[in-house]
Protein backbone atom coordinates (compact mmCIF):
# COMPACT_ATOMS: atom_id res chain seq x y z
CA UNK A 1 0.00 0.00 0.00
CA UNK A 2 0.93 3.60 -0.52
CA UNK A 3 0.89 6.69 2.05
CA UNK A 4 -0.54 9.01 -0.24
CA UNK A 5 0.52 12.15 0.50
CA UNK A 6 -2.83 13.82 -0.96
CA UNK A 7 -4.72 11.78 1.56
CA UNK A 8 -2.61 12.15 4.89
CA UNK A 9 -0.46 14.89 4.42
CA UNK A 10 -0.92 16.17 8.08
CA UNK A 11 1.17 13.31 9.09
CA UNK A 12 4.01 12.98 6.83
CA UNK A 13 6.42 16.24 7.21
CA UNK A 14 9.62 17.48 4.97
CA UNK A 15 12.67 18.87 5.20
CA UNK A 16 15.06 20.13 2.06
CA UNK A 17 18.69 19.16 2.96
CA UNK A 18 17.58 18.63 6.26
CA UNK A 19 16.25 22.27 6.88
CA UNK A 20 12.35 23.06 7.38
CA UNK A 21 10.64 25.35 5.06
CA UNK A 22 6.88 26.15 4.24
CA UNK A 23 4.23 23.71 5.21
CA UNK A 24 3.23 23.09 1.32
CA UNK A 25 4.15 19.60 0.93
CA UNK A 26 6.07 19.23 -2.74
CA UNK A 27 4.87 17.92 -5.51
CA UNK A 28 5.87 15.08 -7.98
CA UNK A 29 7.33 17.63 -10.35
CA UNK A 30 9.27 19.59 -7.91
CA UNK A 31 12.05 17.96 -9.26
CA UNK A 32 12.69 17.01 -5.62
CA UNK A 33 13.74 13.28 -4.60
CA UNK A 34 13.62 11.71 -1.37
CA UNK A 35 16.96 11.23 0.44
CA UNK A 36 15.84 9.31 3.37
CA UNK A 37 12.34 8.72 5.45
CA UNK A 38 12.84 8.87 9.09
CA UNK A 39 9.29 8.01 11.54
CA UNK A 40 8.42 8.57 14.98
CA UNK A 41 7.72 5.11 17.43
CA UNK A 42 9.16 2.89 15.88
CA UNK A 43 7.33 3.16 12.51
CA UNK A 44 10.01 2.37 9.17
CA UNK A 45 8.61 3.30 5.42
CA UNK A 46 10.25 3.82 2.22
CA UNK A 47 9.72 7.03 -0.31
CA UNK A 48 8.34 6.08 -3.80
CA UNK A 49 9.80 8.74 -5.77
CA UNK A 50 7.50 7.75 -8.89
CA UNK A 51 4.43 6.81 -6.91
CA UNK A 52 4.97 10.29 -4.85
CA UNK A 53 4.11 8.14 -1.41
CA UNK A 54 5.65 6.11 1.48
CA UNK A 55 6.03 2.60 0.63
CA UNK A 56 7.06 -0.31 2.62
CA UNK A 57 5.36 0.55 5.66
CA UNK A 58 6.07 -1.26 9.26
CA UNK A 59 3.71 0.36 11.70
CA UNK A 60 4.97 -1.18 14.52
CA UNK A 61 1.31 -1.43 15.77
CA UNK A 62 1.20 2.20 15.92
CA UNK A 63 -2.35 3.28 14.98
CA UNK A 64 -1.01 6.53 13.61
CA UNK A 65 1.90 7.21 11.27
CA UNK A 66 4.46 10.01 11.37
CA UNK A 67 6.85 10.56 9.25
CA UNK A 68 9.35 12.82 7.89
CA UNK A 69 10.73 12.84 4.47
CA UNK A 70 13.92 14.75 3.52
CA UNK A 71 14.38 15.84 0.01
CA UNK A 72 17.38 16.35 -2.00
CA UNK A 73 17.62 18.33 -5.21
CA UNK A 74 20.27 17.53 -8.32
CA UNK A 75 19.48 19.75 -11.13
CA UNK A 76 20.62 23.30 -12.59
CA UNK A 77 21.58 26.23 -9.83
CA UNK A 78 18.64 28.34 -11.74
CA UNK A 79 15.93 25.32 -11.50
CA UNK A 80 17.42 24.95 -7.28
CA UNK A 81 16.39 28.77 -7.26
CA UNK A 82 13.04 28.78 -8.41
CA UNK A 83 12.10 25.61 -6.61
CA UNK A 84 13.13 27.02 -3.47
CA UNK A 85 11.09 30.03 -4.15
CA UNK A 86 8.13 27.81 -3.68
CA UNK A 87 9.16 26.73 -0.26
CA UNK A 88 11.49 29.21 1.34
CA UNK A 89 10.59 32.87 3.34
CA UNK A 90 14.31 33.70 2.45
CA UNK A 91 13.12 33.71 -1.62
CA UNK A 92 10.77 37.22 -2.97
CA UNK A 93 9.80 37.93 -6.38
CA UNK A 94 10.81 41.45 -7.41
CA UNK A 95 8.65 43.99 -9.36
CA UNK A 96 10.62 42.76 -12.13
CA UNK A 97 10.14 38.97 -11.73
CA UNK A 98 13.49 38.43 -10.75
CA UNK A 99 13.80 35.83 -7.34
CA UNK A 100 15.87 37.59 -4.65
CA UNK A 101 17.75 36.33 -1.70
CA UNK A 102 16.19 38.66 1.46
CA UNK A 103 17.16 39.09 4.89
CA UNK A 104 19.86 39.62 7.16
CA UNK A 105 21.62 36.44 6.97
CA UNK A 106 19.52 33.77 4.01
CA UNK A 107 20.69 30.74 3.38
CA UNK A 108 22.35 31.59 -0.18
CA UNK A 109 25.74 30.61 0.46
CA UNK A 110 27.68 28.79 -2.68
CA UNK A 111 31.40 27.29 -2.49
CA UNK A 112 33.02 28.68 -5.55
CA UNK A 113 36.49 29.71 -6.37
CA UNK A 114 37.42 27.79 -2.95
CA UNK A 115 35.49 30.32 -1.05
CA UNK A 116 32.23 31.78 0.17
CA UNK A 117 30.13 33.42 -2.19
CA UNK A 118 26.27 34.33 -1.92
CA UNK A 119 23.45 34.26 -4.22
CA UNK A 120 21.46 37.86 -5.05
CA UNK A 121 19.16 35.81 -6.91
CA UNK A 122 18.38 34.44 -10.12
CA UNK A 123 17.76 37.69 -12.84
CA UNK A 124 15.57 36.96 -15.68
CA UNK A 125 16.24 37.67 -18.96
CA UNK A 126 20.06 38.46 -18.78
CA UNK A 127 21.81 39.09 -22.39
CA UNK A 128 24.47 37.29 -23.90
CA UNK A 129 27.56 38.58 -26.02
CA UNK A 130 25.29 36.87 -29.00
CA UNK A 131 22.02 38.88 -28.20
CA UNK A 132 20.55 35.75 -27.00
CA UNK A 133 18.71 36.05 -23.57
CA UNK A 134 18.45 33.43 -20.33
CA UNK A 135 17.81 33.30 -17.02
CA UNK A 136 21.14 33.44 -14.46
CA UNK A 137 22.08 33.33 -11.48
CA UNK A 138 23.65 36.41 -10.03
CA UNK A 139 26.37 35.45 -7.91
CA UNK A 140 28.61 38.18 -4.70
CA UNK A 141 31.83 37.33 -2.96
CA UNK A 142 30.55 37.18 0.71
CA UNK A 143 33.83 39.13 1.48
CA UNK A 144 35.08 42.00 -0.11
CA UNK A 145 38.70 41.88 -1.97
CA UNK A 146 39.63 44.71 -0.86
CA UNK A 147 39.35 48.53 -0.54
CA UNK A 148 39.87 50.81 -3.95
CA UNK A 149 39.05 53.71 -5.98
CA UNK A 150 37.26 53.12 -8.53
CA UNK A 151 39.38 55.01 -11.03
CA UNK A 152 41.57 57.88 -10.76
CA UNK A 153 42.52 59.23 -14.28
CA UNK A 154 42.81 62.53 -14.44
CA UNK A 155 41.67 65.07 -17.34
CA UNK A 156 42.89 63.63 -20.68
CA UNK A 157 43.69 60.37 -19.30
CA UNK A 158 41.90 57.57 -20.89
CA UNK A 159 37.83 58.27 -21.21
CA UNK A 160 38.41 60.76 -17.98
CA UNK A 161 37.27 64.17 -18.25
CA UNK A 162 37.73 65.32 -14.43
CA UNK A 163 40.74 65.40 -12.42
CA UNK A 164 38.48 62.51 -10.02
CA UNK A 165 38.23 59.82 -12.29
CA UNK A 166 35.99 57.97 -14.53
CA UNK A 167 32.44 56.82 -14.52
CA UNK A 168 32.95 54.57 -17.70
CA UNK A 169 33.10 51.23 -16.29
CA UNK A 170 34.83 49.97 -19.74
CA UNK A 171 37.73 51.52 -18.69
CA UNK A 172 37.94 52.30 -15.30
CA UNK A 173 41.10 50.94 -13.89
CA UNK A 174 38.67 48.77 -11.52
CA UNK A 175 37.51 47.02 -14.58
CA UNK A 176 40.84 46.18 -15.88
CA UNK A 177 41.79 44.78 -12.54
CA UNK A 178 39.46 41.88 -12.13
CA UNK A 179 38.38 41.25 -15.68
CA UNK A 180 40.22 39.31 -18.19
CA UNK A 181 43.31 41.13 -20.53
CA UNK A 182 40.15 41.04 -23.26
CA UNK A 183 38.32 43.22 -21.57
CA UNK A 184 40.71 46.07 -22.24
CA UNK A 185 38.76 48.96 -24.88
CA UNK A 186 39.99 47.42 -28.08
CA UNK A 187 41.10 51.04 -29.07
CA UNK A 188 43.99 50.74 -26.55
CA UNK A 189 46.87 48.82 -26.64
CA UNK A 190 48.91 46.85 -23.51
CA UNK A 191 52.79 47.23 -23.86
CA UNK A 192 55.05 45.50 -21.16
CA UNK A 193 52.43 45.14 -18.75
CA UNK A 194 51.18 48.77 -19.26
CA UNK A 195 47.99 49.66 -20.69
CA UNK A 196 47.63 52.28 -22.91
CA UNK A 197 45.07 54.78 -23.63
CA UNK A 198 44.76 56.23 -27.87
CA UNK A 199 47.44 58.89 -26.91
CA UNK A 200 49.69 55.97 -25.70
CA UNK A 201 49.83 57.27 -22.06
CA UNK A 202 49.83 54.73 -19.03
CA UNK A 203 46.24 54.14 -17.27
CA UNK A 204 46.78 50.87 -15.81
CA UNK A 205 49.22 47.82 -15.00
CA UNK A 206 48.67 44.26 -15.16
CA UNK A 207 45.66 43.64 -16.46
CA UNK A 208 43.28 40.73 -15.99
CA UNK A 209 45.83 38.85 -12.95
CA UNK A 210 42.70 38.32 -10.72
CA UNK A 211 40.86 36.84 -13.44
CA UNK A 212 43.79 34.32 -14.01
CA UNK A 213 45.37 34.00 -10.47
CA UNK A 214 48.58 34.72 -11.75
CA UNK A 215 50.10 37.13 -9.28
CA UNK A 216 50.49 40.69 -8.91
CA UNK A 217 48.42 43.12 -10.39
CA UNK A 218 47.86 46.68 -9.43
CA UNK A 219 45.33 48.48 -7.62
CA UNK A 220 43.73 51.78 -8.87
CA UNK A 221 45.66 54.91 -8.49
CA UNK A 222 46.33 58.70 -9.76
CA UNK A 223 47.75 59.15 -12.92
CA UNK A 224 48.09 62.04 -14.74
CA UNK A 225 49.71 63.22 -18.15
CA UNK A 226 52.79 64.32 -16.33
CA UNK A 227 53.47 60.87 -15.50
CA UNK A 228 55.37 58.75 -18.09
CA UNK A 229 54.50 55.08 -15.78
CA UNK A 230 51.90 53.27 -14.19
CA UNK A 231 53.01 52.23 -10.49
CA UNK A 232 51.25 51.58 -7.40
CA UNK A 233 50.32 49.79 -4.49
CA UNK A 234 49.40 46.11 -5.28
CA UNK A 235 48.08 43.09 -4.25
CA UNK A 236 48.67 39.51 -5.00
CA UNK A 237 46.24 37.31 -6.67
CA UNK A 238 48.35 33.86 -6.95
CA UNK A 239 45.74 32.54 -4.34
CA UNK A 240 42.49 35.12 -4.08
CA UNK A 241 42.05 35.23 -7.57
CA UNK A 242 39.59 33.15 -9.87
CA UNK A 243 40.77 29.52 -10.65
CA UNK A 244 40.31 28.03 -13.48
CA UNK A 245 37.25 25.81 -12.75
CA UNK A 246 35.30 29.45 -11.68
CA UNK A 247 36.03 31.09 -15.01
CA UNK A 248 34.67 28.35 -16.48
CA UNK A 249 31.81 28.47 -14.91
CA UNK A 250 30.63 32.66 -15.21
CA UNK A 251 28.50 33.55 -18.05
CA UNK A 252 29.79 36.53 -20.33
CA UNK A 253 26.92 38.78 -20.18
CA UNK A 254 25.78 42.20 -20.79
CA UNK A 255 25.95 44.45 -17.58
CA UNK A 256 23.75 47.55 -17.83
CA UNK A 257 25.36 50.90 -17.40
CA UNK A 258 22.28 53.22 -16.58
CA UNK A 259 22.50 56.22 -14.84
CA UNK A 260 20.01 57.85 -12.45
CA UNK A 261 20.04 62.01 -11.29
CA UNK A 262 19.64 61.75 -8.19
CA UNK A 263 19.76 58.99 -4.70
CA UNK A 264 16.45 60.01 -4.07
CA UNK A 265 14.72 57.01 -5.55
CA UNK A 266 12.80 54.46 -4.85
CA UNK A 267 15.13 50.56 -5.22
CA UNK A 268 12.26 49.86 -8.40
CA UNK A 269 12.92 52.90 -10.11
CA UNK A 270 16.55 52.09 -9.38
CA UNK A 271 16.57 48.89 -11.09
CA UNK A 272 14.90 50.87 -14.13
CA UNK A 273 17.32 53.81 -14.45
CA UNK A 274 20.22 50.96 -14.49
CA UNK A 275 18.62 49.49 -17.73
CA UNK A 276 18.00 52.89 -19.24
CA UNK A 277 19.67 55.12 -21.64
CA UNK A 278 20.74 57.99 -19.87
CA UNK A 279 23.91 58.11 -18.74
CA UNK A 280 26.72 60.83 -18.40
CA UNK A 281 28.08 62.45 -21.67
CA UNK A 282 29.99 59.81 -23.95
CA UNK A 283 29.75 57.55 -21.44
CA UNK A 284 28.36 53.99 -22.68
CA UNK A 285 25.25 52.36 -21.38
CA UNK A 286 26.25 48.75 -21.38
CA UNK A 287 29.58 46.60 -21.15
CA UNK A 288 29.78 43.03 -22.06
CA UNK A 289 32.45 41.32 -19.36
CA UNK A 290 32.86 38.85 -17.43
CA UNK A 291 33.34 40.28 -13.33
CA UNK A 292 31.24 43.62 -12.12
CA UNK A 293 29.69 45.03 -8.79
CA UNK A 294 25.99 44.71 -7.70
CA UNK A 295 23.76 47.34 -8.71
CA UNK A 296 22.28 49.81 -5.99
CA UNK A 297 18.99 48.17 -6.80
CA UNK A 298 20.34 44.79 -5.97
CA UNK A 299 21.03 46.36 -2.01
CA UNK A 300 17.70 47.35 -1.87
CA UNK A 301 15.67 44.76 -3.02
CA UNK A 302 18.07 42.25 -0.30
CA UNK A 303 16.45 43.74 2.53
CA UNK A 304 13.17 41.92 4.73
CA UNK A 305 12.32 45.17 6.59
CA UNK A 306 11.40 44.36 10.14
CA UNK A 307 8.62 44.73 12.92
CA UNK A 308 8.87 48.43 12.62
CA UNK A 309 9.37 49.13 9.06
CA UNK A 310 8.09 46.22 6.57
CA UNK A 311 9.74 45.23 3.50
CA UNK A 312 6.94 47.44 1.75
CA UNK A 313 7.82 50.19 3.04
CA UNK A 314 11.51 49.79 3.14
CA UNK A 315 10.98 49.58 -1.05
CA UNK A 316 8.94 52.82 -1.13
CA UNK A 317 11.43 54.76 0.89
CA UNK A 318 14.12 55.82 -1.71
CA UNK A 319 17.57 54.35 -1.18
CA UNK A 320 19.13 57.91 -0.21
CA UNK A 321 16.59 58.22 3.02
CA UNK A 322 17.93 54.73 4.23
CA UNK A 323 18.96 56.51 7.50
CA UNK A 324 18.38 57.10 10.90
CA UNK A 325 16.45 54.85 13.31
CA UNK A 326 13.26 55.13 11.71
CA UNK A 327 13.85 52.98 8.82
CA UNK A 328 17.16 51.05 10.49
CA UNK A 329 14.87 47.74 9.51
CA UNK A 330 15.75 48.39 6.01
CA UNK A 331 19.49 47.74 6.63
CA UNK A 332 19.37 46.08 9.62
CA UNK A 333 17.39 42.74 7.51
CA UNK A 334 19.45 43.32 4.48
CA UNK A 335 22.68 40.72 3.62
CA UNK A 336 23.84 43.11 1.92
CA UNK A 337 24.15 45.50 4.13
CA UNK A 338 28.19 45.98 5.89
CA UNK A 339 28.30 48.59 9.11
CA UNK A 340 32.58 48.38 8.76
CA UNK A 341 32.96 49.85 4.90
CA UNK A 342 31.45 51.46 2.45
CA UNK A 343 30.29 49.52 -1.01
CA UNK A 344 30.92 50.42 -4.07
CA UNK A 345 27.96 49.59 -7.19
CA UNK A 346 27.90 49.54 -10.91
CA UNK A 347 25.11 52.58 -10.48
CA UNK A 348 26.11 55.38 -11.83
CA UNK A 349 25.06 58.91 -11.92
CA UNK A 350 23.70 60.35 -15.50
CA UNK A 351 24.31 64.05 -14.42
CA UNK A 352 27.75 64.23 -12.83
CA UNK A 353 30.71 61.90 -13.36
CA UNK A 354 29.59 60.07 -10.29
CA UNK A 355 28.87 56.33 -8.97
CA UNK A 356 26.66 55.46 -6.04
CA UNK A 357 27.76 54.25 -3.35
CA UNK A 358 26.16 52.14 -0.13
CA UNK A 359 27.56 53.92 3.01
CA UNK A 360 28.43 51.77 6.13
CA UNK A 361 25.63 53.80 7.77
CA UNK A 362 23.18 52.01 5.55
CA UNK A 363 21.83 54.81 2.60
CA UNK A 364 23.01 55.37 -0.30
CA UNK A 365 24.17 58.59 -2.37
CA UNK A 366 26.72 59.39 -4.99
CA UNK A 367 30.84 59.95 -5.18
CA UNK A 368 32.83 60.60 -7.88
CA UNK A 369 35.05 57.55 -8.87
CA UNK A 370 38.07 58.84 -6.58
CA UNK A 371 37.07 60.55 -4.08
CA UNK A 372 37.63 57.76 -1.28
CA UNK A 373 38.33 54.15 -0.69
CA UNK A 374 35.58 51.40 -0.97
CA UNK A 375 35.21 47.98 -0.88
CA UNK A 376 34.84 45.93 -4.02
CA UNK A 377 32.66 42.58 -3.59
CA UNK A 378 33.21 40.86 -7.19
CA UNK A 379 30.00 39.55 -8.60
CA UNK A 380 28.84 37.35 -11.66
CA UNK A 381 26.58 36.11 -13.93
CA UNK A 382 26.86 31.91 -13.67
CA UNK A 383 26.18 30.02 -17.05
CA UNK A 384 22.74 28.39 -16.75
CA UNK A 385 23.83 24.99 -17.04
CA UNK A 386 25.80 24.84 -13.68
CA UNK A 387 24.44 22.25 -11.17
CA UNK A 388 23.62 21.86 -7.77
CA UNK A 389 25.23 18.51 -6.66
CA UNK A 390 25.29 18.06 -2.96
CA UNK A 391 22.39 17.61 -0.07
CA UNK A 392 23.27 21.06 1.60
CA UNK A 393 20.96 23.93 2.42
CA UNK A 394 23.06 26.99 1.79
CA UNK A 395 23.59 27.91 5.08
CA UNK A 396 27.82 29.26 5.70
CA UNK A 397 28.46 25.71 7.09
CA UNK A 398 26.56 23.82 4.29
CA UNK A 399 27.31 25.82 1.51
CA UNK A 400 25.69 24.81 -2.08
CA UNK A 401 28.27 22.75 -4.17
CA UNK A 402 28.95 23.61 -7.77
CA UNK A 403 29.52 21.84 -11.24
CA UNK A 404 29.95 21.95 -14.93
CA UNK A 405 28.60 19.61 -16.89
Amino acid sequence: DVFSVTKQTNEIAFTINGSKYKNTFPTKESGLKANNVVCKDGVTAEWNNELWGLVNINSNNNSEISCNVDFTYEGTLVDYVKMMANYSDELVEDDYGNLRYIGANPNNYVQFNGELWRIIGVMKDIENADGSKNDKVKLIRSDRLGNYYMDYKTNGMGSSTSEYGSTDWSDSQLMMMLNPKGRVPSNYTIDGGYVKDVNRRAIYQNPGRYWTRSGYAYVPKKVTISEQYYNSNHIDFSSTGLTEEARNMISTSIWNLGGSDSSEKKTSEFYSLERGSKVYSGRPTKWIGEVGLMYASDYGYATSGGSTTDRSTCLNTSLGSWIGSSVSDCKNNNWLYNSKYGQWTLSMKQNTDSVFVIYDTGFVSSLNPASSYNSASPTVYLDSNLKTINNSNGASDSPLTLKVE
